[in-house]
């Protein structure tokens, strides 16, 4: 397995770790709202400004977020508010 990695959303109510084969958010207190499974070379980053969580995977750009119910869904890497260096490892 790869590396744990933790991060906290922009508003610091959420984290999100970073396994080898799936991201797990949790919210303030401890609890997981969502788990998502991902391949070994994900990449993920929350946004500046949201609780949304991009995650590059397999060369597909997908946001999770609080307003969409913690649900993995696919994005147009194209679209306003993608992370540059995450539209670049969209193939």
């Amino acid at each position: 397995g790869g590396a744990v990695i933790t991060s906290m959303s922009s508003s610091g109510s959420f984290a999100a770790e970073v396994s080898s084969s799936e991201v797990v958010i949790t919210d303030e207190s401890g609890s997981v709202v969502s788990s998502i499974a991902v391949g070994e070379e994900a990449v993920v980053q929350w946004a500046k400004d949201a609780d949304e969580l991009w995650i590059v995977d397999s060369g597909e750009l997908y946001l999770v977020g609080s307003s969409g119910g913690w649900v993995k869904t696919e994005a147009d890497p194209s679209a306003d508010g993608v992370p540059a260096g995450l539209a670049a490892l969209v193939q």
